[in-house]
């Protein structure tokens, strides 16, 4: 880590074994940066960010002092307080498990295997330590002697490891040293509490009594799992992981910054005095891009009601430096999510979702601007190109004779496929300001485009039966014909009236969304 911090400008950035690896690593390392340069509450966060950002390094001294008073609380194998561990943590029976225990692509029967590793190497062992505390996934643990949880040899359930919950955030920027400044928010509410696992007392095999999120800094770190390594002296040999301390995961809206937020009406109604947010998590399949109006939400309406989203505090924070001109105005904010969607009960892993997207940095200001219309437009006119796919698709079905749901999914899944790059490149090149009217239009047009072609392509294989075609009920309860001609002539006015051709329409829709 320290030949890391040295040297950050000359790394792209971090490419471990899995993305959830590569977070749940950044954002240990942050930890180590919050606390080496804003331990306490700067009187100009925007200026000392600066300073920051237009250094060549990170600031070495700071960093080389704070490492070198936390030396020890780093070591993997120390006998009395190793780096994320409990040093005498054990159960019953003394048992222990396989290190592939801490690797969540060994643990999906099959679906992530690289390897089934009976040894780990300290590296190895130490990113997936890391990795387990952030992902660990939930479900009965061993139960460790001293935990009061424990009933018959067993830790029952207490949920995901923190990062788990989250749809993680963030953004990237051209090496190491940026993405690392870029997710360092400097005017976030400071707390003498918050601190990293390893600035307090050596853990336990017993929950923390009493214990409190003080800050983002705390979260970085969190202790969901006890765990214990056991080694040789030169590899780790086999593991054993506990039960930890269960995150409050419905109150840290104010503290967790890396992931967005959507309300939860359920949650609310049972906190009763409190208005609940819950990290938002990705949906496996989806291109992150559909959900723009989640990722890049306008608050603080005069409705009265709750905003339905909140924005990651990382985003808030790049739009505020580009709007106090620290950034430029109209720089390119790439950000990289990241999450893990689980199986039943959340006690197995399923997929490690990933994704990257650019957009103009003001695009996250939280405040309503007609070019978020303008973009959430866009989004919403691919998404009915793709839904006008899907009725054609199931409508050559019904006139060939077969089941709708396989071709409607097919048609999906290729419309969505062949929009995504086209979409990400037109809004890495979206400019607030610039003819925005004329580029939702210019979008309109290519993806209407596409989806014509694709819909060309799905008439032409819809065989000889669909030409004859079938009686089918319509949703009235009459009857019609079904053939591959009534099925275009819907589909072109479907996409006609979905995918405009003139920019007076377009305009006008972004005008009415506002």
């Amino acid at each position: 880590m320290r030949d890391l911090l040295a040297h950050a400008q000359d790394y792209r950035g971090l490419a471990g074994e899995l993305p959830i690896q590569d977070f749940a690593l950044l954002r240990v390392i942050l930890a180590v940066l919050y606390r080496a340069v804003d331990a306490e509450q700067a009187a100009d966060p925007l200026g000392a960010w600066q300073k920051l950002w237009e250094a060549d390094e990170l600031p070495q001294e700071q960093i080389e002092e704070y490492l070198r008073r936390w030396h020890d609380r780093f070591d993997l194998f120390h006998p009395n307080a190793p780096f994320f561990q409990v040093a005498d943590l054990h159960t019953a029976k003394d048992g222990s498990k396989g290190v592939d225990l801490l690797m969540p692509d060994s643990l999906s029967d099959g679906l992530f295997v690289q390897r089934r590793p009976t040894t780990l190497t300290p590296a190895e062992a130490a990113r997936w330590l890391i990795t387990c505390q952030a992902y660990d996934c939930s479900g009965i643990k061993s139960g460790a002697v001293g935990d009061p949880r424990v009933s018959g040899g067993r830790g029952y359930p207490i949920g995901v490891g923190w990062a788990g919950w989250m749809g993680g955030i963030t953004v990237t920027g051209e090496n190491l040293r940026e993405t690392l400044l870029l997710n360092l928010v400097l005017d976030r509410p400071h707390d003498s509490g918050d601190r990293p696992i390893w600035e307090e007392e050596p853990l336990t095999a017993m929950p923390r009594s009493g214990v409190v999120v003080h800050g983002q800094v705390a979260l970085l770190t969190w202790p969901q799992r006890r765990i214990r390594l056991f080694h040789d002296g030169e590899v780790v040999t086999a593991v054993l992981v506990c039960n930890g301390d269960p995150v409050p995961y419905t109150t840290l809206l104010n503290d967790e910054l890396m992931t967005a937020w959507r309300y939860s009406e359920a949650q609310t109604k049972k906190a009763k005095h409190r208005t609940v947010y819950m990290p938002r998590s990705f949906e496996p399949g989806r291109a992150v891009w559909r959900g723009l109006e989640s990722l890049l939400p306008v608050t603080g309406g005069d409705s009265g009601k709750p905003d339905a989203a909140k924005p990651a505090g990382v985003l808030d924070w790049s739009a505020a430096l580009a709007v106090n001109g620290v950034l430029a105005e109209d720089r390119l904010t790439t950000i990289t999510t990241v999450g893990v969607q689980y199986g039943p009960q959340m006690a197995s892993f399923e997929e490690v979702l990933h994704d990257e997207l650019a957009f103009d940095v003001r695009l996250a200001l939280t405040q309503h601007t007609q070019a978020k219309d303008y973009v959430f437009a866009a989004v919403s006119r691919a998404v009915a190109g793709v839904a006008a796919l899907r009725h054609l698709a199931g409508n050559l079905a019904q006139a060939a004779g077969g089941p709708t749901d396989a071709a409607q999914q097919s048609a999906e899944l290729r419309g969505y496929a062949e929009l995504d790059r086209p979409f990400r490149d037109w809004l890495r090149d979206f400019r607030i300001g610039a003819d925005e009217p004329g580029a939702l239009q210019a979008w309109t047009d290519q993806a209407r485009q596409i989806v014509l072609s694709i819909g060309r392509e799905i008439s032409a294989s819809a065989g000889t039966a669909a030409w004859i075609g079938r009686k089918v009920k319509t949703r009235q309860g009459t009857e019609l014909s079904m053939t591959i001609g009534l099925a275009d002539r819907r589909f072109r006015a479907e996409v006609a009236e979905k995918l405009p051709y003139r920019p007076s329409e377009s305009t006008q829709e972004a005008n009415d969304r506002g």
